[in-house]
């Protein structure tokens, strides 16, 4: 008898922990699904808490395990796909807001509702069925037309930083803010709308020295992501712009996934970009990336 329950305690212990990791693994993608609805992350049980979120996105509660719930919820916000909550907000606020909002579900819609309809319809229905409303107000039906796309490597992407880059006083890991400046429209089909938010980061500086030694700074632009909810990867553009353009004018290097912005040129290329040898980039500066590697996207047919 003591040789049986010998071997079962193992199996016990086994069961106990996949349980566990089970249970963390919802909880920590209800927290995920609630930050991205609500902007909050609800307390109470997570049963309670999961049938509230089905309630306010599809307007009921579903059946089944509450895994396959959380995926299904999942699915439904961020795709990938043209049916996806973030989807039909991102091209609604392309069509009446003209930029993109990196805030909540619940306060896009809101703030869609009272730029279209006047007010916000809070109240009236899911969330799914509010943003089907709107579309169809918008578009006259609720079904997007959109068409399998690729987006070519090397494809143009101007973007705007929202963060100032000082080599005399920023570190490596520090995080880089921008946002895609204008449309990416390829062959009549939007991939991905002007205001899409981009992160990257410093990933080596440099400080400007003694004997002329300027500053440098090294920024992994990381990615985006398109309409459809496809990461984009990015780098620096890797043809030089001519004197007539507007972009930021730079002695560039290319390197692993980052670029390398280097003082080591006249103080007529760089202008005001040059403060004691030190590279000085300030936010609202324009710079020109490309798509590093083709992909697959769902676009938005526009024409």
């Amino acid at each position: 008898m003591k040789r049986i329950l010998f071997f079962l305690f193992p199996l016990l212990l086994v069961g106990a922990v996949e349980a566990t990791s089970l249970d963390e693994l919802s909880g920590s993608l209800l927290a995920e699904l609630e930050q991205s609805t609500y902007g909050i992350t609800r307390s109470g049980a997570m049963v309670d808490r999961l049938a509230g979120l089905e309630v306010d996105l599809v307007g009921g509660q579903q059946k089944g395990a509450t895994l396959t719930r959380l995926y299904d919820l999942r699915a439904l916000i961020f795709g990938p796909g043209p049916q996806a909550l973030t989807y039909k907000l991102s091209v609604l606020e392309w069509h009446v807001l003209e930029q993109q909002s990196v805030l909540p579900l619940t306060r896009r819609l809101s703030a869609l509702e009272a730029a279209f309809l006047g007010e916000s319809q809070l109240g009236t229905g899911s969330i799914q069925e509010r943003i089907n409303n709107l579309l169809s107000a918008a578009f006259g039906k609720a079904e997007l037309s959109t068409a399998q796309s690729l987006l070519r490597q090397w494809t143009p992407i101007d973007v705007e930083l929202l963060t100032t880059i000082d080599s005399g006083s920023v570190s490596p890991g520090q995080l880089v803010n921008y946002k895609v400046k204008r449309d990416v429209i390829s062959e009549g089909r939007l991939l991905i709308p002007a205001g899409t938010a981009g992160q990257g980061k410093i990933v080596k500086v440099s400080r400007a020295g003694y004997y002329g030694k300027a500053g440098n700074v090294e920024i992994n632009f990381g990615t985006i992501q398109a309409l459809d909810g496809t990461k984009v990867s990015l780098a620096p553009r890797k043809t030089l712009w001519n004197k007539d353009e507007q972009y930021l004018r730079l002695a560039i290097g290319l390197s692993m996934g980052g670029m390398l912005i280097t003082g080591k040129v006249s103080g007529a290329a760089l202008g005001f970009l040059v403060r004691g040898n030190q590279i000085f980039i300030p936010q609202g500066t324009e710079l020109a990336l490309e798509v590093t590697e083709p992909v697959e996207l769902v676009g938005l047919i526009i024409n």
